[in-house]
């Protein structure tokens, strides 16, 4: 391990050897992007249910087509990413739109700039929930609804006594801060549409430090998890990056699954052949750095997955209960038939 560098590594409880985040979300969790849940429609509807929000702000840029009111924009929640599109589309490539458009986090590339009603409901949410980091310089973020040729409608957090929050425009060419969002889809209510009822993603939190054990605070840094099987030493069965910040206290929160893939994908890893180790190295700007590896144990999960199902055992309390088979003939089944014992064992008539 290099000397200038010392980190402080803790799994969460929450790993899952099956994998991501929970099915459904609320106001103000972490969202599968590694950013926070702010608005929830209740049900799925045009391919999402939930806005996340990016953790931390963007820019500042200008919002563009200065001179003209492009009338391509609309206020309402759920017009953002189309309001998004069309801005960076209309007028040219150095906008807020655009830049929300190259925007990718924990492996996330669908991010857009919120609408007015989008942003507003990230400030209620969120902000005045002392929830997310909206310290942008100058208090002042742009949405993706357009207000007039030389203006577009802002949220800016007002100077007063407590702080509050308000909206009105700004200039185009000034330059404000954005915070990207973007679209999250509820697999709780498609189970039985091939969508995995599980997370598909191994929670992971740690915390940075330097070489005298101080957090390593408000820092860039990249991880990179490795999955081994069968030993501390085995194969690479996938592995993935991570571009992170740590916040005041030098924590961190990503999950391992929703990274930049370098080996393998996250999909084709066999949870069921061999025992599974996790290999986490570290960058904080000097190279990677070793951090460890540790075996990846049983979680509620797979526990659960143990129990449902029980062999040679079944729980369906609607079959006729019989002895034996000579019971089984002797009450009128026939070969093929299924019944249960007093036990609960499923046989089968022969």
């Amino acid at each position: 391990m290099k000397k200038a560098l010392i980190i402080c590594v803790t799994l969460l409880a929450a790993i899952k050897s099956v994998a991501q985040t929970p099915c459904t979300y609320s106001i103000g969790s972490i969202g599968p992007a590694g950013g926070y849940i702010f608005y929830d429609k209740g049900y799925n509807s045009n391919g999402w249910r939930y806005l996340e929000a990016a953790p931390n702000h963007i820019g500042g840029i200008p919002w563009g087509c200065f001179g003209t009111f492009t009338n391509l924009t609309a206020d309402s929640i759920g017009s953002g990413e189309n309001n998004t599109v069309a801005i960076a589309q209309a007028c040219g490539p150095n906008n807020a739109a655009q830049q929300c458009l190259n925007y990718t986090f924990n492996g996330y590339s669908d991010w857009f700039l919120p609408s007015i009603d989008e942003l507003i409901a990230m400030f209620t949410n969120l902000w005045a929930n002392g929830i997310g980091n909206f310290d942008a310089p100058n208090g002042q973020y742009w949405s993706s609804s357009d207000f007039s040729s030389q203006g577009a409608k802002i949220v800016t957090i007002a100077n007063s006594s407590p702080p509050n929050f308000e909206t009105t425009d700004d200039n185009k060419n000034w330059s404000d801060y954005v915070i990207p969002c973007r679209k999250v889809f509820s697999d709780c209510e498609n189970v039985n549409a091939n969508h995995n009822p599980f997370p598909q993603a191994i929670s992971y939190q740690a915390i940075a430090r330097n070489s005298q054990g101080q957090p390593l605070s408000d820092a860039a840094v990249q991880v990179r998890f490795t999955l081994l099987t069968d030993s501390l030493t085995g194969a690479a069965e996938y592995s993935e990056s991570h571009s992170l910040n740590t916040n005041s206290l030098g924590l961190f929160t990503t999950a391992f699954g929703a990274g930049t893939p370098e080996t393998g994908t996250f999909a084709a890893i066999n949870w069921a052949s061999g025992i599974k180790y996790l290999k986490v190295e570290l960058d904080a700007g000097a190279g990677f750095v070793d951090m460890g590896t540790q075996q990846l144990l049983s979680v509620p999960y797979s526990m659960r997955s143990n129990t449902s199902a029980k062999a040679g055992t079944i729980e369906n309390a609607g079959l006729s209960v019989y002895a034996n088979n000579a019971a089984a003939l002797a009450g009128g089944l026939i070969a093929g038939q299924m019944y249960r014992t007093a036990t609960g064992d499923l046989k089968i008539v022969y």
